[in-house]
């Protein structure tokens, strides 16, 4: 699990940032709650993607995703 400081190495005001603070080192969870090792999928915003690590993309452009 990757260490995340708050105000040490991340930037609270790039948006980039606050999402990778608050989802490095968790696992995506269809139920249940956000936790200290799991993130709810339905506290992401609604216009999501989650890309697998070896998984193939399409690089479409989605200024609000």
């Amino acid at each position: 699990m990757p260490l995340v400081v708050p105000g040490i190495n991340s930037n609270s005001g790039n948006d980039t940032q606050s999402w990778m603070q608050k989802l490095a080192g968790k696992k995506i969870t269809e139920t249940g709650s956000t936790s200290e090792t799991d993130f709810a999928k339905k506290d992401l915003p609604q216009n999501h993607r989650v890309v697998g690590e070896d998984s193939m993309m399409t690089m479409d452009h989605q200024p609000d995703r």
